[in-house]
């Protein structure tokens, strides 16, 4: 069970990743793409925290959401320190694979 939550929350990263990232480029003067911060974006990272939000409730109920969310958050900040104007595009992977790993994975 708690390896399930802990696959979700490293989801969870990549998904908070692309929320937080348009503000935080710009704040830092890092470089954005043209699709960054338009409403496509925060579609398309929208459904990827809905799908790791259900995710994180399947696998751990209450607790399991909470450590989703706590652990994604963190890993995300780290993250965007690591790869900086890089991270809009590592960003991308989030939906893929969190419906995948939603969907495909009992």
């Amino acid at each position: 069970m708690w390896g399930n939550v802990a696959a979700t929350a490293a989801i969870a990263s990549l998904v908070w990743l692309g929320i937080s990232y348009p503000p935080f480029a710009e704040a830092r003067g890092w470089r954005r793409g043209a699709w960054v911060g338009g409403n496509g974006w925060y579609l398309y990272h929208g459904a990827a925290a809905l799908s790791v939000l259900f995710t994180g409730w399947k696998y751990g109920g209450l607790l399991g959401l909470v450590a989703v969310l706590v652990a994604g958050w963190f890993f995300a900040f780290v993250l965007i320190q690591i790869f900086r104007s890089a991270s809009q595009r590592i960003s991308l992977l989030s939906l893929p694979l969190a419906l995948g790993w939603h969907l495909l994975i009992p």
